[in-house]
């Protein structure tokens, strides 16, 4: 009994050391991959920019300086709109109220 428990915890033991050993190799390695991606990242950002990659960007600014300006209008076509429908609504004479037993 005393032997099988020993067998046991060893193998335990055992296999925890493999899993913690594995893990601390795969960050090691994840962590040398990302030091070597950021290091040409910063590398890349010192290039100037190509002329394609300056135009993409003045046109999402123009697309969403344009997108702001309908946001705009949608706002102040729902402001009056809302304006409208309370001055409609105040100008409509109340429904008689039936009164109901209860």
């Amino acid at each position: 009994m005393y032997r099988e428990q020993t067998v046991i915890a060893l193998f335990i033991f055992g296999l925890t050391l493999a899993s913690a050993v594995g893990f601390a190799a795969a960050w090691f390695n994840a962590n040398r991959r990302a030091r070597r991606l950021e290091s040409q990242l910063l590398g890349q950002q010192s290039a100037p920019p190509e002329p394609r990659t300056v135009q993409l960007e003045q046109a999402v600014e123009a697309l969403a300086s344009q997108v702001d300006q309908l946001a705009s209008g949608q706002e102040f076509l729902n402001r009056v709109l809302a304006e409208r429908l309370d001055r409609m609504a105040r100008s409509l004479p109340e429904p008689a109220r039936e009164l109901t037993p209860h």
